[in-house]
């Protein structure tokens, strides 16, 4: 039975662990900066002040690559035509930088911010991360909600106001998957009693990066009662890609694939060739036929507790693209993170361990560039951060990092297939699950 005392420390400590963090999130916002915070944002000013519509029409036009669904680059035209008001310098900061690009300016964030002089540099960059941080804090709102109606315990919100992905994607790389965990972590708490708002909530979600429709077609067949409500729900879950893509639609069709599978993503700099090229086949074929299993067992199992199904398949689906995908980035891992929270919400001090151990063996052979470690604060000084040496160049003085990077592979995937093994035995093996159409009792 908890004290009096213990309680009171309890109240005291969780809000002084939230104002910490802010107060941290609001230092990293200004000094730190990848290219991929720029490549989202220098497009939008186009909206405002060329009045295109089109980007992706605009950027095929002059040979450029575009990376995000078309929904992204609108809603962040929305936040730059009011942060604008707040610097004198922020639009003409970004449309510089979207100059030099297409005058051919290629490279590291560092390469910008030494050809494109702002005065008031930290201060835009600041502006330019600030949709993110409102968009944690509704994250953090919406898991205050759960916690509420008694889904969550109030410690696991310690699991996202301190975790570590996500201080490192939002804040310091400057990526903008916190607004689609958002939208994730809204469509789960909707959809428990409104399924319909539930499911366009996720398509909002996969309308603004195409990552979150793997986990859509699950949820459709977990709570669709018949063929003719999956169809309407898919419907539902696709209509904000569909309205956003509408420009693109009238005025270059033929780019409409583009709008959701990037058209980076089908190519490589470089010829796979051996090994290399045959088990991308090998990676790629058997998340396919992972997530065909998945969506068989979406369609016949039967929980009374279908949150706690369509979180537990999400998180697999999830797991499994990070495992099996051929070309990942660190800052993925923050797509499992309100889907560990919420599946894990029992067994915290499990989870937190999970999380730390993923965080540093997914880090081991995913951020060994410099503009992915300490070159991420060159807003302060380009030159010296990066010229800093990497960790594993050091580490490389004293032992082959093709060891420790190694190690930290095969840490990830056991980790990861222990997880879905685990997950799967949940579902499966519970005394609540039930099947239909199939001979299992």
């Amino acid at each position: 039975m908890k004290t009096n005392k213990g309680r009171n420390v309890k109240k005291f400590t969780f809000p002084a662990v939230i104002i910490a963090s802010f107060f941290i999130k609001l230092i990293l916002m200004p000094f730190s900066a990848h290219s991929d915070l720029f490549a989202t944002q220098i497009f939008p000013p186009l909206l405002l002040e060329e009045k295109v519509i089109d980007i992706f029409g605009y950027l095929d036009n002059l040979g450029k690559s575009y990376f995000y669904p078309p929904l992204s680059y609108y809603l962040f035209a929305f936040f730059e035509y009011f942060l604008q008001n707040f610097s004198s310098t922020y639009l003409e900061w970004l449309n510089q930088m979207r100059l030099s690009y297409l005058n051919g300016l290629q490279g590291q964030a560092d390469v910008f911010l030494k050809a494109v002089q702002n005065p008031s540099l930290f201060f835009d960059i600041f502006l330019a991360k600030t949709p993110l941080l409102i968009f944690d804090v509704a994250s953090l709102i919406v898991l205050f909600k759960f916690v509420k109606e008694r889904v969550l315990k109030s410690e696991a919100l310690y699991l996202w106001i301190l975790n570590p992905v996500i201080f490192y994607t939002t804040y310091i790389f400057g990526q903008f998957d916190i607004i689609v965990l958002f939208f994730i972590l809204l469509g789960f708490y909707l959809i428990r009693k409104h399924i319909k708002l539930g499911i366009l909530a996720f398509g909002f979600a996969g309308a603004l990066k195409s990552y979150p429709f793997i986990i859509v077609l699950p949820l459709i067949l977990i709570y669709g009662k018949d063929v003719k409500e999956k169809l309407k729900l898919l419907i539902i879950a696709f209509a904000p890609f569909v309205i956003s893509i509408i420009p693109t639609l009238i005025n270059s069709p033929q780019l409409v694939l583009f709008t959701f599978f990037p058209k980076n993503i089908f190519h490589y700099k470089q010829p796979l060739e051996g090994w290399e090229k045959y088990s991308q086949f090998i990676k790629y074929g058997s998340q396919a036929f992972s997530y065909l299993l998945l969506l068989l067992i979406s369609t016949f199992i039967k929980l009374k507790d279908k949150l706690r199904t369509s979180i537990g398949i999400s998180l697999i689906v999830v797991l499994l693209a990070l495992t099996l995908a051929g070309r990942t980035h660190f800052h993925y891992l923050i797509w499992e993170m309100p889907l560990m929270i919420l599946w894990f919400r029992n067994n915290l001090k499990f989870l937190t361990v999970i999380i730390l151990i993923q965080t540093i063996s997914f880090a081991s052979y995913k951020i060994l560039a410099s503009q992915l470690q300490l070159g991420l604060f060159a807003p302060i000084n380009p030159d010296y951060f990066m010229s800093l040496p990497t960790f594993n160049g050091l580490i490389s003085q004293v032992i082959s990092y093709r060891i420790v990077s190694t190690f930290g592979f095969v840490v990830f995937t056991s980790v990861n297939i222990l997880l879905i093994t685990k997950i799967l035995f949940g579902l499966l093996f519970t005394s609540e699950t039930k099947y239909t159409h199939l001979n299992v009792k």
